[in-house]
């Protein structure tokens, strides 16, 4: 395969998320993407292409041709297309390779002049934005297009559950929470409901979505109802529909949710709302794959995958009455627990990059973290979970005058925002998949980190406070500094 695509800095490097860390580039994007074997790199005056930093981040087996233009790197589409024209040979010579359309507007008009006179004949393709792209000669819309449901069984071989996580914004990489998507895009690909449980803001909706896409209802409605926002009166209704005359006010019949959902993926949140009536309903509709709208004489069919989701213990309310255990035994055999993000401290920098991600997406000027304020996000408790590392991000970054977000920019000081205390024994929480050996290592290394700042670097100074020999210091710097190299 063989790539044409203009050259210019931003092309190569972006601004990053953290300070001092750039990022991939449109064109190195879509090399990553389409593994071409030959580049025809469009050069334009006196811009220089050959540095270091494009050698290093290019592939070694990546043939790389130059078209130089003598025209000003700002040229207007005009002496652009002539200075391209004459270079016809070159380009044809390049044939059915793909074009990166990307780049100033008008180097996006002299390629397309050039595709529509024949001498580009390739398909045209902007670089990937989102994280399954397959280059192609139809328009990338078509790439977004879900596949049908019959074809799931092969569909689901050729993509992973981190495929799905990461189109879904699922983001994690801690043994607890990768565990929790693996059980999920399990359970993805059966019928039977499911019973999401977590705190508030640990993501079930997210994940609700992750079970949605990972499944064959992908190309099927996901359709989301907030349990605890439902009035009583009109709760049976707005879920299972209601006839003409049903009750006042009921001028023509109504789909409920499972109606509007059919085919797809219902999610109810809060699900403990519920009151036991609509919990009996409920409950028939799962066993009976129909629902009974209010007012009606006959049942409605209808294919839903459900799944529900609590922040409330239900056994604990199935004792005290307040939910039917019949329901509450049915849905626990896909019962999927979330885990606190106390529990995963580590994905917290992760889940912090991928939210200012997507503020940078609507803000004309895009802020970036240092790396003392990553650090800052990474030791609090986040009683509130995600959503609430979001409303803290959203907030430094609306509010934050610089283009480097710093500490002293969380300026939110809530329940979320203190540092982790639970643990009256000073011991981390475990949990499944906690390694005890990881733990101990990380624990060392920030000890050994720690001794050498307040010692001004004094290695002697550092080795007394930690109560070590000299050597034993020495040692520890000699396996940071291979570490870093072999990376």
């Amino acid at each position: 395969m063989k790539l044409i695509a203009f050259f210019s800095e931003w092309e190569i490097f972006t601004i990053g998320l953290v300070e001092g860390e750039p990022t991939k580039g449109p064109l190195l994007k879509i090399i990553t993407s389409i593994k071409p074997q030959e580049l025809l790199l469009v050069v334009k005056g006196r811009q220089t292409w050959k540095t270091e930093a494009l050698s290093a981040a290019l592939p070694k087996d990546l043939i790389v041709k130059e078209l130089r233009l003598e025209v000003d790197a700002n040229a207007g589409m005009s002496p652009l297309v002539n200075a391209l024209r004459a270079h016809t040979e070159q380009l044809k010579g390049f044939k059915d390779a793909v074009i990166m359309n990307a780049g100033t507007p008008q180097e996006r008009a002299a390629l397309w002049l050039l595709k529509h006179d024949g001498i580009l004949e390739g398909a045209m393709v902007e670089p990937p934005t989102d994280y399954d792209f397959i280059p192609t000669t139809t328009p990338r819309t078509a790439l977004r297009v879900a596949e049908p449901a019959k074809e799931f069984e092969t569909k689901q071989e050729s993509f992973s559950w981190e495929t799905v996580a990461k189109k879904v914004g699922c983001v994690g990489k801690s043994p607890r929470f990768r565990q929790t998507l693996m059980e999920a895009f399990t359970l993805a690909g059966h019928s039977a409901p499911i019973l999401l449980v977590g705190e508030t803001g640990c993501g079930k909706e997210v994940l609700a979505h992750f079970i949605h896409e990972g499944s064959r209802r992908a190309d099927k409605p996901f359709v989301a109802v907030n349990c605890a926002a439902l009035p009583e009166t009109l709760a049976e209704s707005i879920l299972f529909g209601h006839e003409k005359g049903a009750f006042t006010g009921a001028y023509k019949r109504q789909s409920g949710k499972f109606e509007q959902a059919n085919g797809g993926t219902l999610f109810l949140d809060e699900l403990g709302e519920l009151s036991l009536g609509n919990q009996a309903k409920l409950l028939r509709a799962i066993e009976s794959h129909c629902v009974d709208p209010l007012g009606g004489t006959q049942s409605v069919p209808v294919d839903v995958r459900l799944i529900g989701a609590t922040n409330r213990n239900l056994a604990q309310e199935v004792a005290m009455g307040r939910f039917r255990e019949d329901l509450y035994y049915r849905l626990r055999s896909g019962e999927i627990e979330i885990p606190p993000l106390r529990e995963r401290s580590g994905d917290i920098p992760l889940i912090a990059l991928h939210i200012l991600e997507r503020f940078n997406s609507t803000f004309a000027n895009p802020k970036q973290f240092s790396k003392s304020a990553l650090e800052f996000l990474e030791t609090q408790s986040w009683e509130g979970n995600v959503r609430d590392l979001l409303n803290t991000i959203e907030r430094a970054a609306l509010m934050c005058p610089r283009t480097i977000i710093a500490p002293e920019d969380f300026r939110i000081r809530s329940a979320a925002l203190r540092p982790a205390s639970k643990n009256t024994d000073g011991l981390p929480t475990l949990f499944s998949g906690f390694s005890m050996e990881e733990y101990l290592q990380k624990t060392r290394r920030a000890l050994f980190e720690k001794a050498l700042k307040q010692s001004g670097g004094n290695k002697s100074e550092a080795a007394r406070l930690l109560g070590i020999s000299p050597q034993a210091m020495h040692k520890f710097l000699k396996q940071g500094q291979r570490a870093k190299t072999e990376k």
